[in-house]
């Protein structure tokens, strides 16, 4: 889909990065991914869902309400989830991502939507 990583890059920037470009920690392309990479380090996500018994396994499956409860207990806000549904098999869901919202000052805020997850889905091993 893009031919080189700076392509990417200033894809997603443009499509995701551009509402914040007022702020003078995220003005520009750079600013925009270091921002991010430092918001990943200090979530330290899969940390935080294994503290809660939430793993990558190819089989287990996981019920979404509590995938929602770890957000909102560890972060003060509800986050949001969205699934796959998995290929060649039947009502089978795998977490795609998990999201957490924030407003222009980077403080965390209620996303405005749930995601699409279903009331169960698998979370994969990373491959």
């Amino acid at each position: 889909m893009f031919s080189t990583l700076s392509t990417f890059r200033k894809h997603e920037f443009e499509k995701h990065g551009l509402c914040a470009v007022e702020d003078p920690q995220v003005f520009n392309q750079y600013g925009y991914f270091k921002f991010g990479i430092q918001l990943m380090q200090k979530l330290n996500l899969l940390k935080t869902l294994m503290k809660y018994r939430i793993s990558p396994h190819d089989s287990r499956q996981y019920d979404t309400i509590n995938l929602m409860n770890v957000l909102e207990r560890e972060f003060g806000y509800n986050g949001s989830a969205n699934c796959i549904r998995k290929p060649g098999r039947r009502g089978m869901y795998h977490l795609e991502e998990v999201r957490v919202c924030l407003n222009r000052k980077h403080e965390f805020m209620n996303c405005p939507f749930l995601g699409n997850c279903p009331v169960k889905f698998n979370f994969p091993q990373f491959q």
